[in-house]
């Protein structure tokens, strides 16, 4: 499928078609075509549109691949900063401890 912009012309006063490799394409909002039906690989439900799917994978708590791996990406990165936050802790807890047992260096 080929893909294709358009942008309202206020000269002609109508909707003119943009050269999708031109650099003055702006990035925007963009409208999706509706999908074509599908059966779902979990349990076999014929899904119709958008909405449907939805509707579909609201209630039965499921995630879109692509949601689900920058939300994984994002728990990556919060793991990582708690393991380093808690090696920080027990460093200090560990100078602190020394220091406060009156331990001097020697001489």
């Amino acid at each position: 499928m080929a893909v294709r912009r358009f942008r309202y012309s206020r000269e002609l006063d109508k909707m003119v078609e943009v050269d999708v490799a031109s650099s003055d394409v702006f990035g925007g909002h963009s409208i999706l075509g509706e999908i074509d039906p599908f059966v779902s690989p979990v349990d076999g439900t014929l899904i119709t549109s958008r909405s449907h799917l939805r509707r579909y994978m609201d209630e039965r708590g499921l995630v879109h691949y692509e949601e689900a791996k920058t939300q994984k990406a994002e728990s990556d990165r919060y793991a990582v900063e708690r393991e380093r936050t808690a090696l920080r802790e027990r460093l200090w807890e560990g100078v602190n401890r020394t220091f406060s047992m009156g331990s001097r260096p020697r001489r």
